[in-house]
């Protein structure tokens, strides 16, 4: 199951990441971000968020224990996680979404 979306280009990589920290996630340890990739693990759940810095794709990588029935609505889950990060990061108040779906 591929389920990637792109962030705003209104929200800088430094407050997308002080947003999903809140959630749980941290920069991947030994990950740098001079090859273009900012890399966030889920430290309960061990799923992990990629964002590609040239086009501002994220991309949702499910942990690959995650059982093979639930993994779309895992996957919707942490696609509402990473809206609401967006939404914290752009300090959006209204309802519009500042990810968009690819």
């Amino acid at each position: 199951m591929l389920w990637a979306t792109a962030l705003d280009k209104d929200i800088t990589v430094e407050r997308f990441a002080t947003a999903l920290q809140r959630h749980g996630f941290t920069p991947a340890a030994g990950a740098s971000p001079i090859a273009g990739l900012h890399i966030f693990d889920h430290e309960v759940t061990g799923h992990r968020v990629i964002h590609v810095a040239r086009s501002g794709r994220i991309q949702i990588r499910l942990d690959p224990l995650t059982d093979h029935d639930d993994r779309p609505g895992t996957a919707a889950e942490l696609y509402e996680l990473l809206v609401s990060a967006s939404h914290e990061a752009a300090d959006v108040t209204s309802a519009e979404a500042a990810t968009t779906p690819l």
